[in-house]
């Protein structure tokens, strides 16, 4: 294990990596390449961290080549996130992959993303994500959008 920041030391100490009586924490103690000052770093487990779920997500009409909105939440348990979470994601259709911008999370957990989808009718996937951040977990969510052709109108007109 090495550190990249140089004010932090960048080798780790003989014995110097213990887990916490509970193991949800590593200590981990480094110095410079003298041997003449030391660095203290806690590092959380991945048992540490607290779930974060995207839930309750559902979506309007599905017409291909047309937009899409889909509603969800973003649920976090424990402390309150470091920085504002945002949902990343990724949309599949057949063999294109597209990452699309990152959708903000409001305050009580809500996110709106919108699109428009492909042109052709057929299976498109979404692939919704929470990265995590000191305190939480990272999730996914896959949302599977059945798209439909849109409907032709036939104008009459008066013969």
């Amino acid at each position: 294990m090495s550190f990249e920041d140089e004010a932090a030391g960048q080798r780790v100490v003989p014995r110097g990596m213990e887990f916490s009586g509970d193991g949800l924490q590593l200590f981990v103690v480094t110095s410079n390449e003298e041997g003449t000052r030391f660095w203290l770093h806690t590092i959380q487990t991945r048992d540490a961290l607290a779930r974060s779920r995207v839930v309750d997500v559902t979506h309007g009409p599905a017409v291909a080549g047309r937009p899409f909105r889909a509603t969800g939440r973003l649920d976090l348990d424990g402390l309150a996130p470091t920085k504002a979470p945002q949902i990343t994601v990724l949309r599949l259709n057949g063999l294109e992959v597209a990452d699309l911008p990152p959708v903000p999370v409001a305050e009580d957990g809500t996110f709106v993303l919108e699109d428009v989808l492909p042109e052709q009718a057929g299976n498109v996937q979404y692939v919704l994500g929470n990265a995590g951040d000191e305190v939480h977990y990272i999730s996914e969510y896959w949302l599977v959008v059945d798209t439909t052709k849109a409907s032709s109108t036939v104008s009459r007109s008066a013969a």
